[in-house]
């Protein structure tokens, strides 16, 4: 095996571990069936495939290369940056403060590596993959309904469930995984009725799982791909259509239920403790940024209290990284949705890959800016399959404009080149 080869196979099974596979381990740790041996599963995984991926990188420096455009040269300065901003902080400073941002710090570089080239590696048009992934979503799917029927409840906290929160991840992490997962169902989807049968069954499973953020980031971008491909067909239009009265039907027979749930709090975001919590740390985190608008103010965050005590935006990345740093960091996400966008609703032919990027991106630039901080991973995921967009394009460019060898014509002896030409 080559080694694209053998990266290809450690990127699919680090997409099974840590999306469909970090659901049900967490399931199985709230159930007692297995002891959390692997803690988290995230983190541990994500080093693990850092290492491997850094280790074999000297092997695959050709893959690299062919994709060393100015995006992919962005995204490890971006890195490197912030690296150097953590280790320059955590050399000097021994205030217990910096001491947990740089520790938190050293850990999202770690997840930006190793998510990176899983999205650059992925094989994402892998027949074992897409099946795999497949029945992952409908054994989560087919839980999720039993458990909604049999209970009555609409909320899935499997922290609570069985009464073991040690090492159980919390929503968050369930709604993480579950979306990366149906991201790829969506996209990869070779029929309609499929494609819009996933998009059903993640609006449910991940509002279920009481992910609100997340849930209607995932809408939103249904919605848009509902649009741009309704365009092209009508019989996507059609089962789009089908699919969104599935929905409507769904919300107006449980519409009792649905108005005590956290996720339709959006309603009246004044009513959640929540939102309320957020909106103070985001205030707090502007005050500093004002203070120190160019280069931010390391670690200020854990001083209000906790590591995790950081504005719920892209402000996290402008307090701790300073004014270089969240704009290469909301760059990387924004071009990667305009280009994505370009490819695959211009108006001429696209491939799965540049979906999927595209996808993967709305998603997290939707998200870096009403919800989620800069340690949050999955950002570097859509680097990672923007940055191999990039290069297959560029690789296919190349293609086309190489020019064609000419055969060359054996002239016999005693004749000459002229005479050796076939007749026009």
């Amino acid at each position: 095996m080559t080694a694209r080869g053998i990266l290809r196979f450690v990127s699919a099974g680090g997409f099974f571990l840590l999306f469909p596979g970090f659901v049900i381990y967490h399931y199985l740790v709230s159930a007692s069936l297995i002891p959390p041996l692997l803690g988290g599963l995230f983190g541990p995984i994500c080093l693990l495939l850092a290492i491997v991926y850094l280790l074999l990188l000297p092997l695959n420096l050709r893959d690299l290369m062919r994709a060393s455009s100015l995006y992919t040269v962005t995204v490890f300065f971006f890195i490197f940056y912030v690296l150097l901003i953590t280790t320059a902080h955590y050399a000097s400073s021994t205030l217990d403060f910096i001491q947990m941002a740089g520790q938190q710090s050293f850990g999202v570089i770690v997840f930006w590596i190793a998510l990176f080239f899983l999205g650059f590696y992925l094989p994402q048009e892998s027949r074992l993959l897409r099946f795999g992934s497949f029945l992952a979503a409908a054994t989560i799917t087919i839980f999720l309904i039993h458990y909604v029927a049999t209970s009555g409840s609409v909320f899935f906290y499997a922290a609570e469930l069985y009464g073991v929160e040690e090492g159980v991840a919390t929503y968050q992490g369930f709604a993480r995984s579950s979306l990366g997962l149906w991201a790829l169902l969506v996209v990869t989807a070779r029929s309609e009725l499929y494609r819009w049968g996933m998009v059903v069954s993640g609006i449910f499973v991940l509002f279920v799982l009481g992910a609100r953020s997340e849930l209607f980031a995932f809408m939103a971008l249904t919605l848009l791909l509902m649009l741009a491909i309704g365009m092209r067909s009508a019989k996507a239009l059609f089962f789009a259509v089908v699919a969104s009265g599935v929905i409507v039907f769904l919300v107006i027979g449980n519409l009792d239920a649905l108005m005590e749930s956290r996720q339709l709090q959006i309603l009246d975001l004044r009513a959640s403790s929540s939102w309320n919590a957020r909106e103070v740390l985001e205030h707090e985190a502007w005050a500093v940024i004002q203070e120190h608008p160019i280069w931010g103010s390391f670690g200020s965050h854990v001083t209000r209290g906790s590591i995790g005590s950081y504005a719920h935006n892209y402000l996290s990345a402008w307090e701790n990284y300073g004014l270089i740093g969240v704009t290469t960091y909301l760059m990387l996400t924004i071009v990667a949705c305009v280009v994505g966008a370009y490819r695959c609703f211009g108006g001429g032919r696209y491939s799965t890959l540049w979906l999927f990027s595209f996808v993967v991106n709305t998603i997290c630039l939707i998200l870096v800016i009403v919800s989620k901080p800069v340690f949050w991973p999955l950002v570097a995921f859509g680097w990672g399959l923007h940055a191999k967009a990039v290069g297959e394009a560029q690789e296919e460019a190349k293609s086309r404009i190489r020019p064609q060898v000419q055969p060359s014509v054996e002239v016999p002896a005693g004749h000459s080149l002229v005479e050796a030409q076939p007749p026009q």
